[in-house]
């Protein structure tokens, strides 16, 4: 792409270049193609190391590049990857716009967020790249004041997702190609919701068809005691509940059932072999690789780790599965989604032990944790669908095909 006459001036004004980090002094360009992935909140981070995952898939030459310019969502990304390890895949902060850094990677599919606020980098990344992608798109963005740049730089993509119909509106007014500007939504990730078995699920849903249940998903160690506590308050409104607990560690089972014990509680533990029975109060499920299970034969489920700091909350499987939400107010790089749930009806966030309590007895009544479960299914599932069309273009142009319709 030649510079157009307002790039010109700006890199003429932005003789002063900034680079921190792993630059382009510290890795080698690995041979084969690159997928460049630029991230500028926690939430697009996590959505891009899902889409890493995906594409990567058959595909074991492919390399990536994820930068982001922020430190907080540098530091989120790393604790991220210790759960989930991403392959072949470099991690960049950078302070700057330096073109020397796109002219060292050399992206063969470039995926950005912010906006073109980078106008020297994207010019040389256009330089290379076979398809440029901007999500997040919004009208109105950081960057320079120089009349026609933004409009230049933003000719650069290829497609442009806006994260709204009024933010494509106003963008068609500076840049008037309609097939360009798509409004899928905002970038979230994927739901992937864990597997279970089927047979499993059929005698599990029988054995709890006759009680009101709660689950309490992933739990760190510091939640055990706010939950059980909880627990006992909602007995009070309803003698017959069922607290199913899966903690976040498999080897914590035995010290939930001691302490559920310790509190006059008839605890069952899943490791000695004990299933569900009438008498149980507090059935302990300490087996994390089997939520999946939990999730779709239970109704109502509180997501762990947001009352007590954990790792990751997980939010989005239960939601996926149909579960009505209730969480704590550590919800990390959440927030986005969390506020979009609670706007839409289908969440409640709770602050100790109490309001958890009165929480769980509120969805107790089968129609209104229906109604929660059914908003949260549509939230979560409606904020997939910008990252599975960045798949399908990404996965069309690696594979040698075209840019594929929005809607065949």
């Amino acid at each position: 792409m030649k510079p157009s006459l307002s790039l010109k001036l700006y890199e003429a004004l932005n003789r002063r270049k900034h680079l921190t980090g792993g630059n382009t002094a510290g890795d080698a360009r690995p041979a084969g193609p690159l997928v460049w992935l630029h991230a500028c909140t926690e939430t697009q981070a996590i959505a891009f190391a899902e889409l890493v995952l995906r594409l990567a898939e058959d595909r074991n030459d492919l390399w990536f590049l994820i930068t982001t310019q922020s430190p907080h969502v540098k530091s989120r990304l790393d604790q991220h990857l210790k759960i989930t390890t991403l392959p072949q895949t470099y991690l960049l902060l950078f302070a700057g716009d330096d073109a020397r850094i796109a002219a060292h990677w050399r992206p063969d599919v470039c995926i950005w967020t912010g906006g073109p606020s980078l106008p020297s980098m994207l010019s040389e990344i256009a330089q290379h790249a076979q398809v440029m992608l901007l999500a997040d798109a919004e009208a109105v963005g950081t960057g320079p004041a120089i009349p026609g740049l933004r409009r230049s730089v933003l000719s650069c993509f290829d497609r442009a997702f806006a994260i709204d119909e009024e933010n494509r509106t106003r963008m068609l007014v500076m840049y008037p190609d309609e097939a360009r500007i798509e409004a899928p939504g905002p970038l979230r990730e994927g739901v992937c919701p864990p597997p279970c078995n089927d047979s499993e699920r059929e005698d599990m849903t029988r054995a709890l068809a006759a009680r009101p249940t709660w689950l309490a998903a992933l739990c760190a160690d510091e939640e055990f005691e706010a939950v059980l506590k909880a627990h006992e308050r909602a007995l009070r409104s309803s003698h017959r509940l069922l607290l199913v607990i899966c903690p976040a560690r498999e080897e914590d089972g035995l010290r939930i059932k001691t302490l559920a014990e310790a509190r006059g509680l008839v605890a069952g533990l899943r490791s000695d072999g004990d299933d569900p029975e009438q008498e149980h109060q507090v059935y302990i499920a300490d087996f994390p690789e089997e939520i999946g299970l939990w999730y779709r034969v239970v109704p109502v489920c509180f997501v762990g780790q947001t009352l007590a700091a954990g790792q990751a909350p997980q939010i989005l499987p239960p939601a996926a599965l149909g579960s009505a939400l209730i969480y704590g107010p550590l919800i990390h790089s959440a927030r986005a989604l969390t506020d979009q749930l609670e706007e839409r009806g289908a969440s409640l966030r709770v602050k100790n032990p109490r309001a958890l309590a009165e929480a769980v007895v509120l969805l107790l009544a089968p129609d209104k944790a229906a109604r929660m479960a059914h908003n949260a299914w549509e939230a979560v599932t409606e904020g997939a669908v910008v990252l599975d069309r960045l798949m399908d273009i990404a996965g069309s142009v690696l594979d040698g095909g075209g840019i594929p319709d929005a809607n065949p």
